[in-house]
């Protein structure tokens, strides 16, 4: 059945948003797609010839590439255009193009200018999506993106001719550059180059792209999605290895995996030590070497009777870094040389760290710092600080110790050592006669008998507040790894993001305590790991470091704003007229009101009035970072140290070297709660006689206290 329907009259509403608002909404369109670029993009003419280029090739193992054809161009052109050729191919065939790009390349062209890079990925399809990632953080101004039909000619004015035919006629990409055209667009309209809202994936090789337009954050997110970078959360922060053979690498394995294992990006180039600045090509390695993701290692390629005078491969490989270079890691060895290199390059803003080839077996525990903390590597300064008098078989064994110690390249270290007046000849001799190779050193002599107090405090002085002291008595031994354990808790705890948090720390013990000196009864035998383990409720890990109150004086570092109020308090403590001292002791029921000529005495009054506190290793079986041999001396009489039960409570074993293996060793440093030392706030607190307390307990009880005193 036909029904009719009678024609209507429209109401002028209606007729206006029937055509009048797709007809703003067009024109709109338009201004927007023809408006300026934006200021911080450059519009460069269609008649301009591109400045430089990299080239990107796309093989697969059903390619079989003519390499004169490929070559061809590259050995015909002026370099300025090409400055380099990425090819990207599945790791299934990586070996077999290897192989037979470097036998043509030896035979055909050993004069090769243009730096070559081969870049192996999982899976056939991950090829596209690498490609136009590594094209959106290329460092010259075009890229060229070809397949495997290559290209005949790209001389300036055939490159022009892609470019005119490319995707984007506009000058700059926004979010609209990747729109559909409206939906009522229709033939009736001036017609617009289709090209304006094609999406870029869908276009076939060759293909001539400002670099510009292809920044990563621009692209569609799906074109990202690449499972060859599947690993743990990657940080937009790079740390930069530089080796100069896998050996080093593999040496360096536990502290690049935990760097790997955090989120961040090591980058590893190995070079060639006697082609460092002639080999201008490298490739991409997919290196099985950390269990907790992809690590790509790049190599330079050294090709036989190579010559030539563009810009090493190391320096070529370093534009092409993708992230952010914060830290750069290289051996002692070959520092002068690198640095040379690296002055020629923007790079030299970063943290550069050069630690000796042999020492990189021992570095896992810097793969438990943050880049923050890192970047303040050279900040710190420190001065060890020797007390000595008459006993040389033990100066010498502190001497020894110190020599043996690892010190991971750092040459900002001075000695001090400080001789009492009476010392005899032999210990004077060893003094004299000790060369230290990391830093500066300094002998004082003292002419008027002072004793132990002002021998210790007037030791060393901070000159501002990155000086550290590590005060040491002849009687100390130390491992050949405090220095790691110092360098990585100064690091951690006073450079890291949260440093305003950890104002009451005043220094770094390396020694463990085994026995509590101060309770009133006498001293008694302690055990870190037995206090926390018996405290379930608590949840401590057994193997965490500790806060105490207690200031050690058998090998600690101490900082310098503490040390500087400790002598401001000492010497109004000193001015206090004679026979006030112990008629109300500043520190009720502690061991330490009797030690009338100990300066610790008078550091434990201050911290407790501040409620400060010192960090504690707490390692198994008391293992430690220094010993204490309990020798005869200022504070130890003969009967005390010839007794083995009281020697045995206070010699600690200490932290040895591993056995060298071949990836690298666990030095025992990161025996700790997740493999690195933990948060301020995860540290467990103790009081002045062992016991588990918290922060803002010591500081009220040290307040209550001053203001009883009337100290404030």
């Amino acid at each position: 059945m036909f029904i009719s329907i009678p024609p209507q009259r429209y109401a002028l509403p209606a007729l206006f948003h029937a055509f009048l608002v797709p007809s703003y909404l067009l024109a709109a369109y338009f201004l927007l797609r023809n408006a300026p670029s934006s200021p911080n993009l450059q519009s460069i003419p269609v008649s301009s010839p591109p400045l430089s280029l990299t080239v990107y090739l796309a093989l697969s193992p059903l390619s079989t590439p003519d390499f004169p054809a490929l070559l061809r161009p590259l050995t015909t052109e002026p370099t300025i255009y090409i400055q380099q050729l990425v090819i990207v191919c599945p790791e299934s065939f990586f070996p077999e193009l290897d192989s037979r790009l470097s036998q043509f390349i030896n035979q055909s062209h050993p004069r090769l200018q243009t730096s070559l890079v081969l870049k192996p990925v999982k899976l056939a399809d991950d090829v596209r999506s690498e490609i136009l990632i590594s094209a959106a953080q290329a460092a010259t101004d075009w890229v060229l993106i070809l397949d495997d039909k290559l290209i005949d000619d790209i001389s300036s004015p055939a490159l022009l001719a892609l470019w005119d035919d490319i995707v984007f006629a506009s000058p700059s990409l926004d979010i609209y550059d990747f729109l559909p055209p409206p939906p009522y667009l229709n033939s009736t309209l001036p017609r617009t180059p289709f090209q304006f809202w094609e999406d870029i994936y869908t276009r076939e090789p060759p293909l001539l792209l400002q670099t510009s337009m292809l920044r990563t954050e621009r692209l569609p997110h799906s074109h990202l999605d690449n499972p060859s970078l599947s690993g743990p959360e990657v940080v937009n922060e790079s740390i930069v290895f530089l080796f100069p053979s896998f050996q080093s690498l593999q040496s360096a394995s536990k502290m690049v995996c935990q760097f790997l294992s955090k989120g961040y990006s090591p980058q590893v180039f190995i070079y060639d030590r006697k082609r460092l600045l002639a080999s201008t090509s490298w490739r991409s390695l997919d290196y099985d070497l950390c269990s907790h993701g992809r690590l790509i290692v790049h190599e330079n390629i050294n090709v036989e009777g190579f010559v030539t005078d563009r810009r090493p491969g190391l320096l070529s490989w370093l534009d092409h870094l993708a992230t952010n270079a914060k830290i750069l890691f290289s051996v002692t060895e070959d520092k002068s040389g690198l640095e040379g290199l690296l002055s020629m390059h923007t790079l030299l803003n970063s943290t550069r760290i050069y630690i000796p080839e042999n020492q990189y077996f021992y570095t896992d525990w810097i793969g438990s710092l943050s880049i923050e903390e890192l970047q303040h590597w050279h900040t710190p300064r420190f001065t060890f600080t020797i007390t000595t008098f008459n006993r040389p078989e033990s100066f010498r064994r502190l001497l020894d110790s110190l020599s043996s110690g690892l010190y991971f390249g750092d040459s900002n270290l001075n000695v001090r050592i400080t001789i009492e007046k009476e010392a005899n000849f032999e210990t004077q001799y060893l003094a004299q006669t000790f060369e230290w190779i990391h830093g500066s050193m300094q002998i004082h002599q003292r002419i008027v008998h002072g004793g132990l107090l002002p021998a210790i405090v007037e030791s060393w002085y901070p000159a501002d507040n990155n000086s550290y002291g590590l005060l040491l008595e002849d009687d100390i031994e130390l491992s050949p790894l405090f220095y790691a354990w110092v360098k990585m808790t100064i690091l951690k705890y006073r450079y890291s993001l949260e440093t305003s948090h950890y104002t009451k720390l005043f220094g770094v013990s390396l020694y463990q305590q085994k026995t509590l000196e101060l309770p009133p009864k006498g001293r008694q035998p302690f055990n870190a790991r037995t206090l926390f383990s018996s405290q379930p409720s608590l949840n401590i890990p057994t193997n965490t470091p500790y806060l105490s109150p207690i200031p050690c004086s058998w090998g600690a570092i101490y900082f310098p704003e503490h040390w500087r109020e400790f002598y401001t308090y000492l010497s109004s403590r000193l001015d206090k007229p004679k026979g006030t001292d112990h008629e109300d002791p500043v520190v009720p029921n502690v061991r330490s009101n009797r030690w009338t000529h100990s300066w610790k005495r008078f550091f434990i009054e201050l911290v407790y009035l501040r409620g400060y506190v010192m960090l504690y290793p707490n390692f198994a079986d008391f293992v430690s970072l220094s010993t204490n041999h309990l020798e005869v001396g200022s504070h130890v009489h003969a009967r005390s140290a010839m007794s083995p039960e009281k020697r045995d409570s206070f010699f600690l074993p200490l932290m040895q070297l591993p056995a060298i293996e071949e990836t690298g060793v666990s030095t025992g440093l990161l025996d700790l709660p997740e493999l690195e030392l933990p948060n301020w706030t995860d540290l467990p607190v103790l009081n002045l006689t062992g016991s588990l307390a918290t922060l803002d307990s010591l500081a009220y009880t040290g307040q209550k206290r001053a203001e009883e005193m009337g100290l404030l």
